[in-house]
Formats: structure tokens, C-alpha cells, sequence
């Protein structure tokens, strides 16, 4: 997949409750999760995993509102990792998220 985990920058707006994120297919439960906290760390798919702490923080993100304005166009989002409290990033330019990394 590609992606990485940068050092998080500040919140514009509330973010949304921490939520898995899949495919949503019937029998396939994997998630993207961190293995680590710290910047540059690869996103990666994973087995869901059920309950709270560490490790299931690692697989939960949450949604920010990212003020329209400029090259940012409406309904734009941050997605924050739980754990790591760092974004997944790529310039709007670039298109879809795939090959994003998380940053500040």
C-alpha cells in the first residue's frame, strides 16, 4: 500500500469517534493499522482486532473537517491514526489517497 505516519499537525475542526477502517466485504476483516508510532512509520493491513488499548488504537482513525478555502476544496478530511496521533497525507493534487503516508 504504500503509506507512511508523519508527525501530526493541529486540528481544524472536531474530529469524529476513532473508527476502523476496511473494505467492508463480507469475510475479509482486515484494517489499516500502524505497527509503530512514529513518523514515517508504514501503513499497513491487518486482521481487525476487538477491545481497547494500545494495539487496537493502532487500528483506529478518526475524521477531521478541513476548512474549504483556496486549493482546499468542501467536504475535505484529515484522517488521524488513534494511536500514533498522526495523519494520513498526500496533496490533493496527487488524487486518491493510495500510496499516502501519515504525517504531522
Amino acid at each position: 500500500m504504500g503509506v507512511l505516519v508523519v508527525p501530526a499537525v493541529p486540528a481544524y475542526a472536531a474530529a469524529s469517534q476513532p473508527l476502523a477502517i476496511g473494505q467492508a466485504e463480507p469475510g475479509d476483516t482486515n484494517v489499516l493499522t500502524v505497527d509503530d508510532t512514529a513518523a514515517g512509520t508504514p501503513v499497513l493491513v491487518r486482521p481487525y482486532r476487538v477491545g481497547v488499548g494500545a494495539d487496537v488504537a493502532k487500528q483506529r482513525w478518526t475524521f477531521e473537517a478541513i476548512p474549504a478555502g483556496g486549493s482546499i476544496p468542501p467536504l475535505t478530511y484529515r484522517i488521524r491514526n488513534a494511536a500514533a496521533n498522526r495523519c494520513l497525507e498526500k496533496p490533493l493534487s496527487e488524487g486518491d489517497v493510495d500510496g499516502a503516508a501519515l504525517v504531522s
